[in-house]
C-alpha cells in the first residue's frame, strides 16, 4: 500500500443505483417460503422481516455515510463506519429468508427478487467505490482496524452458519446436503481452469513474440486462436470429442494420460484455446509498443536476440500481457462450467443437476462459487498488473 492511503468513497451514480436498488427490494417480494424443494412457494416481501428490513436500512445509511466521506476531508475512524454497516447489512439480509421460514412454521425459504435487487445493491456500493487521496498517511491502527472488521465479519458468517442459521435457506440447504462433493467438484473445476490458463500462457507467450514481429506464422497462429474463440462451447466441445476419441483409439498409451472423448481432456483442450487469443492479442500489443530505443540499447550491451527478449521486451511488454491475462482468466473460470456436459465435473455439474431436476436452488450452488472465483482472480491479476506497471515505470 502506498504512504498516502485513499479514503474510499461513494460516486453519485453508483449512490443512486444503490439506492434504487434497496427501495426496489423493500417493495418486490424477497423470498419464496416452501414447504420443500419441489412444491411451489409463497412469496413474502421485506415489510414482513425486521432483519431484511434492517439489513436494508443500514445498507441505505451506509451509502449515505461513504457519500459524505467522499465529499470532505475525514479523519480517524469515521470512514470505516461504511464499511462496518455494510457487512452487518450483508449478514443481515442473507439471514433473513431463513427467519421468514421459521416465523411462517415452513422448511424453506429460497431468494426472491428483492433477495437479489438488495445483493445488486451492495453490489453497487462496494463495486462503484472511488479513491480520494488522503492529504496524509492514516495511522496503522485504522488499517489493522479494517482488517479486524473483515475478519470479524466472515467470523460472524462462519458462526451464523455453524449454528444453524442458514438451515432454511434454501441455497444453503442444497450445498449442505451434497457434502463433499461440493469441495470435489470445486477442486475440479479450479484444476480444469488454472490447468487451461496455465498452458495457454505457455503457448501465448511464443506465439504473441511471433506475431508482433510479422511473418506468416505469426499471423497464421494468431488467426487459429482466432478462430477457435469465435467458435461456440458446446459446439467445440462437440468437435473435440469424436477427435480425442479418435486419438485414443489410435494411440492406447495416452488413455493411461487421461486423453479420451469423454472427460477432463476435451474440457482442457477447450479451454486452453478460448484463453489464448487474449494472451496472444495483448501480448503482441505489447510487443509492438516497446521503445525501439530499448532495443537499440539492448545491441549496444551486447545482448543476443534472445537475451534481448528476456531481459528487455518481455519485461515492459509484461503490463500489457498480463491485462489478456487477467480477461483469460476470468472467462476461462466461467466457460469452466459447461465441462461438466463432457464429464469433466466441475461447479457446472450442481447447474446441470439443478436445470434438469427444476430445482433452482442447486443452480445457485453452482453459480455463486463461479461469480465469486472470477471476482477474486480479476481482482488479484488486477494487483498483479498493477505491480508490473509500477516496475515498469
Amino acid at each position: 500500500m502506498a504512504a498516502s492511503e485513499a479514503s474510499p468513497g461513494l460516486g453519485r451514480l453508483g449512490a443512486a443505483a444503490a439506492l434504487v436498488l434497496f427501495i426496489a427490494a423493500a417493495l418486490t417480494p424477497f423470498a419464496e417460503l416452501k414447504l420443500n424443494r419441489i412444491v411451489r412457494g409463497e412469496p413474502v416481501g421485506a415489510w414482513d422481516s425486521p432483519a431484511a428490513l434492517t439489513g436494508l436500512a443500514l445498507a441505505a445509511a451506509a451509502v449515505g455515510l461513504s457519500r459524505a466521506t467522499s465529499r470532505r476531508e475525514t479523519g480517524g475512524l469515521a470512514p470505516l463506519v461504511p464499511r462496518l454497516l455494510v457487512r452487518a447489512a450483508a449478514l443481515l439480509l442473507l439471514a433473513a429468508p431463513a427467519l421468514m421460514a421459521g416465523a411462517h412454521g415452513l422448511g424453506r425459504a429460497s431468494p426472491g427478487p428483492g433477495f437479489w435487487l438488495a445483493a445488486a445493491g451492495l453490489a453497487a456500493a462496494w463495486r462503484s467505490g472511488r479513491a480520494r487521496p488522503d492529504p496524509a498517511s492514516p495511522p496503522k491502527a485504522r488499517r489493522a482496524l479494517a482488517a479486524a472488521l473483515d475478519l470479524a465479519a466472515l467470523t460472524a458468517l462462519v458462526i451464523l452458519a455453524l449454528g444453524g442459521a442458514f438451515d432454511r435457506f434454501s441455497p444453503y440447504a442444497e450445498f449442505a446436503a451434497q457434502g463433499p462433493r461440493f469441495w470435489d467438484e470445486l477442486a475440479r473445476h479450479l484444476a480444469l481452469s488454472l490447468g487451461a490458463f496455465f498452458a495457454a500462457a505457455a503457448l501465448a507467450l511464443p506465439t504473441a513474440a511471433l506475431a508482433a514481429r510479422g511473418g506468416p506464422l505469426g499471423s497464421g497462429l494468431t488467426a487459429l486462436a482466432g478462430a477457435a474463440q469465435n467458435v461456440p462451447s458446446l459446439a467445440l466441445f462437440g468437435l473435440l470429442l469424436p477427435a480425442l476419441a479418435a486419438l485414443a483409439d489410435a494411440l492406447p498409451g495416452l488413455r493411461v494420460l487421461g486423453v479420451s472423448g469423454i472427460g477432463p481432456a476435451p474440457a482442457l483442450v477447450a479451454l486452453t484455446l478460448y484463453a489464448l487469443l487474449p494472451m496472444v492479442l495483448a501480448g503482441a500489443a505489447g510487443l509492438r509498443m516497446v521503445d525501439p530505443g530499448a532495443r537499440d540499447a539492448a545491441k549496444g550491451l551486447g545482448y543476443s536476440q534472445r537475451q534481448a527478449f528476456g531481459r528487455v521486451e518481455l519485461p515492459l511488454a509484461l503490463p500489457s500481457f498480463l491485462s489478456g491475462a487477467r480477461t483469460a482468466l476470468v472467462q476461462t473460470i466461467g466457460t469452466a462450467t459447461v465441462a461438466a456436459l463432457v464429464g469433466a465435473g466441475g461447479m457446472g455439474y450442481f447447474v446441470f443437476q439443478g436445470l434438469g431436476q427444476a430445482a433452482m436452488d442447486m443452480v445457485i450452488v453452482g453459480v455463486v462459487p463461479v461469480v465469486a472465483l472470477s471476482a477474486l482472480a480479476d481482482r488479484l491479476m488486477g494487483a498483479l498488473q498493477a505491480r508490473a506497471e509500477r516496475y515498469v515505470r
